[in-house]
């Protein structure tokens, strides 16, 4: 069993000082995939930090066989913060005057048609990118560098200033 594997299973037994050893070893990479995926450090340390709460809340559950540790921080940080991304589009949302940022359809047009492929069935229909890579007829790691493209060329997009013309 790998070092960080034994301190989740450690943790699931409620030793808070495995727990922080796992956090200390785990956090930059965490911290850095949730930036990574928001492009914004304030909600990336607060998407790491559910991440965390969540790892230790089902620590008594995690069965090094069925994965690794890294693995399971990895994977509920990038969902947490895809559902964080989700939950702050603003499209369809009503959240006032849109009038300075592009809309999210508006941008993603303009996305080469593989990556909005890629980042529409990843993000709006929650399709994994193996799941991505077998609906495009992809690599599973081409879809998935489809959908981190696809997401920065989107968030680029969207907090471009609109130039208005008279």
């Amino acid at each position: 069993m790998r070092d960080l594997d034994r301190l989740l299973v450690a943790a699931g037994r409620s030793d808070t000082a495995a727990f922080a050893e796992l956090y200390d070893a785990l956090a930059p990479r965490v911290l850095g995939l949730a930036l990574q995926v928001l492009g914004e450090p304030r909600r990336a340390e607060e998407v790491a930090e559910a991440a965390f709460l969540e790892m230790w809340r089902t620590a008594p559950h995690f069965d090094p066989t069925q994965g690794s540790a890294l693995a399971r921080a990895m994977a509920t940080t990038h969902r947490r913060a895809v559902d964080r991304l989700r939950s702050d589009a603003p499209m369809g949302r009503g959240r006032g005057d849109q009038s300075s940022t592009p809309s999210l359809r508006t941008a993603l047009a303009q996305l080469p048609d593989v990556r909005r492929e890629a980042v529409e069935l990843a993000y709006c229909d929650g399709r994994t990118h193996t799941e991505v890579g077998l609906l495009t007829q992809a690599p599973s790691g081409a879809a998935a560098a489809r959908m981190r493209d696809g997401l920065a060329q989107l968030r680029d997009l969207l907090m471009a200033p609109v130039v208005e013309t008279a």
